[in-house]
């Protein structure tokens, strides 16, 4: 329901830009949103998944509410939350792009981000804070990708190569199978895309030619042709 619903970028309540959030408002404000949205998607299909959508943005220290672009984390935002869906069976999906997005590397170590480094302290922490609501246990993997380009063109940071995409989305794939919970593992993109600045998620070029990276993907979801381990 909805798209990164913790970044007024995505999900606008009409603050940011010089103009503080009420945070209290902001999570009331979508939890009627998801709220109407689950009754009636779960009268047509009962056993429905119905899925907040949140960014990277993970850990407390990453509260940003009265930023120039307003950010909440995943912690503080499911706490509010949790308390105004009662007792409906929510779920979450998150994006968990590398703490720079230029660039390729993942870590056990990347907190306060949750990335495709560290999948575990999502679910672990769902399983702490909820212990009575074990539908959000289950969490969908439903946007991320990982860059094959150089550094960003507009900081400097980051930073990757072709290679450097497929050894990542390696290890992607063994941090996700190794932790119970994650249901799901979208990837985006298939093509890189012209307009995104030079940034390169696609598992295939512009002209649809194969990187090292598709092959990955590919041979990972084969059941006669595993890889990565």
């Amino acid at each position: 329901i909805h798209n990164e619903v913790n970044t007024n970028q995505w999900f606008s309540v009409g603050c940011g830009e010089g103009i503080p959030c009420d945070v209290n408002y902001w999570v009331n404000d979508y939890a009627k949103n998801y709220n109407s949205a689950y009754d009636y998607i779960k009268t047509e299909q009962p056993n429905a998944k119905v899925l907040a959508s949140f960014t990277d943005q993970f850990d407390t220290p990453l509260d940003n509410p009265n930023g120039l672009h307003p950010i909440l984390s995943i912690k503080t935002f499911l706490i509010g939350f949790s308390q105004i869906v009662g007792s409906r069976e929510w779920q979450i999906t998150y994006h968990p792009y590398s703490k720079q997005i230029f660039s390729s590397e993942i870590s056990f170590y990347d907190l306060p981000y949750a990335t495709l480094g560290n999948t575990g302290v999502v679910v672990g922490w769902l399983k702490q804070t909820f212990p009575n609501t074990p539908s959000v246990w289950n969490v969908q993997i439903a946007e991320v990708g990982i860059h094959s380009g150089g550094p960003n063109p507009g900081d400097g940071t980051g930073g990757s190569s072709e290679q450097g995409q497929a050894d990542t989305l390696c290890k992607a794939f063994r941090n996700i199978l190794a932790t119970p919970g994650i249901e799901s593992f979208s990837y985006h993109r298939m093509v890189d895309h012209p307009k995104e600045g030079g940034l390169s998620l696609g598992l295939r070029h512009y002209d649809y030619s194969i990187k090292p990276s598709w092959n990955i993907w590919d041979s990972s979801n084969k059941r006669d042709s595993l890889s990565c381990g």
